[in-house]
């Protein structure tokens, strides 16, 4: 009777306590994330890796948001050349985790290879590990971190109530009241002041793009980032709060905010500053929300829209994100007058604008589409490398020399032997030592890698090789990919032992005999070089 009762209190105490949840995103399955990451939405990386950028993503698990910015690189999962995946992300980015409506988070855990040098807007981080009490994290990570290879991020919650934000507790005793927080607005001014953390204000939409708004009041203007058009509008008078963070040099709300309209309020735009080149170059250095104007010529690749200004020697205007009435009548190489807000910059270049109009001031000819070879033909170096249209893939044999590989740590070609087995050089010249003459070979795993690379096979260094594959782009250039076949080619004639000026060069067997020409597969000295013929 007695192990009854104490069993029955010990059950009863269990039950008396907050009832925690989990949350688990899982980057080593991508596919198994919500919404699913699958290999075809991966983009080649480079050196057998393929990645997914992830900045307008937002995953969520059991209720629980997360979603990044980019950092000094995009934050991506990413598909290593071993076929492992794993969540990666640099220096300056950020991370905000948020809680389902009602929740709080108390725990969030880190798990993976390379997982430091971050800090968070509350709570208390020990190692990989927070804790706290929190709606929502934001986790920033340091200017001088290494790259983040995070495998899990696994979030305990609690939405019973029993548990308040940035308080604790076990929800006993207090009114009916007890456990609803009030929220306190200021001023924009005074939530950009603050820095990084959670925030509330109000204001008025200014201005909008298909990933957001900006908003405004008597004090600022800040962007409020939704990761995709929530369908408000100039003019709507709302109140924002959640947790902000960097981006672009700006602080901003980012895509777990909770946005309210409450009414409608007259929008009126400021007098726009005119911005010619050397006052965009400024603008990379200091960026502010400001109203703006500049013209010049408008380039469309896939989403993005960049205007080249004159005079300009590093910046480049970008509409970000256009709405759908403002991309109808734009056409690439028109020259344009751009109106909107500035919000910030990315990759040390682009002035990034929120257009409120784009005007078009000369017409563009839409350019020709190049005529795509459905058959394979061959090609020398040099040819593919005029053949190569980005974003289109050309069926090719193309021949040329080994004479190096690229490798994957900062695109840097190695010529000559090299540590890189998942690719090669080929150049029209078997001396070459510039990138620019050369195309990039894919070789996945497999027979081709094994009988081509330079690491297990260095006599291949300035052997001449066909290889059939595909043109298109391999480390942001021209390369040929997924290769299917490949064939050492040799030296058949006194053709192709000419020195300069058509001058026959000197050859000899391996007997030290003279000879006039090459007639036979063997092993020749021309000019005091060894050449192997097949």
């Amino acid at each position: 009777m007695k192990k009854f009762l104490l069993s029955f209190f010990c059950m009863l105490g269990i039950m008396s306590y907050a009832y925690a949840e989990e949350a688990k995103f899982d980057f080593t399955a991508p596919s198994g994330l919500t919404p699913s990451i699958t290999d075809d939405m991966l983009s080649d990386a480079g050196g057998g890796a393929f990645a997914f950028n992830t900045a307008e993503t937002t995953f969520t698990s059991n209720g629980v948001t997360l979603n990044t910015t980019d950092g000094s690189t995009a934050s991506r999962i990413w598909k290593a050349a071993s076929g492992k995946y794993d969540f990666r992300v640099y220096k300056t980015a950020t991370m905000t985790i948020a809680a389902p409506e009602g929740g709080v988070i108390t725990a969030i855990a880190f798990d993976g290879a390379t997982v430091s040098s971050f800090s968070a807007n509350s709570g208390t981080v020990d190692g990989k590990n927070w804790t706290g009490a929190a709606t929502s994290v934001v986790f920033t990570w340091a200017s001088d971190a290494k790259t983040q290879k995070i495998n899990t991020v696994t979030v305990t919650f609690s939405t019973d109530g029993s548990v308040t934000p940035d308080q604790g507790g076990d929800g006993e005793g207090g009114d009916e009241n007890e456990g609803e927080t009030e929220v306190t607005y200021t001023t924009i001014a005074e939530v950009l002041a603050a820095g990084t953390g959670n925030a509330a204000t109000k204001g008025t939409v200014v201005a909008t793009y298909a990933r957001g708004f900006l908003m405004s009041d008597e004090t600022g203007s800040i962007l409020v980032y939704l990761g995709s058009d929530k369908g408000y509008a100039a003019g709507d008078a709302v109140t924002v709060s959640g947790a902000t963070s960097m981006y672009g040099g700006l602080l901003q709300f980012g895509n777990a905010s909770v946005v309210e309209k409450t009414g409608t309020a007259t929008v009126k735009h400021p007098a726009a500053t005119t911005m010619d080149g050397a006052a965009m170059d400024a603008y990379l250095t200091t960026p502010v929300v400001k109203y703006v104007e500049y013209t010049g010529t408008l380039t469309i690749n896939n989403n993005y829209y960049n205007v080249a200004i004159e005079g300009a020697t590093t910046a480049v205007g970008s509409i970000q994100y256009p709405q759908e009435a403002i991309k109808a009548n734009l056409t690439s190489g028109s020259v344009v007058k751009v109106t909107g807000y500035t919000i910030g910059v990315s990759s040390s270049k682009y002035v990034n604008t929120m257009a409120v109009k784009v005007e078009v001031v000369e017409e563009g000819e839409e350019p020709e589409e190049p005529e795509i070879p459905t058959e394979t033909k061959a090609y020398t170096v040099t040819e593919a490398l005029s053949a190569y249209v980005d974003g289109q893939k050309i069926p090719a044999i193309v021949t040329g020399y080994i004479v190096g590989a690229m490798n994957s740590d900062g695109y840097v070609p190695d010529f000559r032997i090299t540590t890189v087995a998942t690719n090669l050089l080929l150049s029209d010249n078997a001396d070459e030592n510039d990138i620019a003459n050369c195309i990039i070979v894919q070789l996945p795993s497999g027979n081709i890698r094994s009988a081509l690379n330079l690491v297990d096979n260095p006599d291949n260094y300035k052997k001449q090789v066909k290889v059939t594959g595909s043109i298109e782009k391999y480390f942001q250039s021209a390369g040929l990919k997924t290769p299917t076949a490949f064939e050492f080619t040799g030296v058949t004639g006194i053709e192709n032992v000419k020195g300069e000026n058509g001058n026959v060069k000197t050859i000899y067997d391996l007997t030290g005999r003279r000879i006039e020409s090459i007639t036979a597969p063997g092993i020749y000295i021309v000019d005091g070089k060894k050449l192997l013929v097949k």
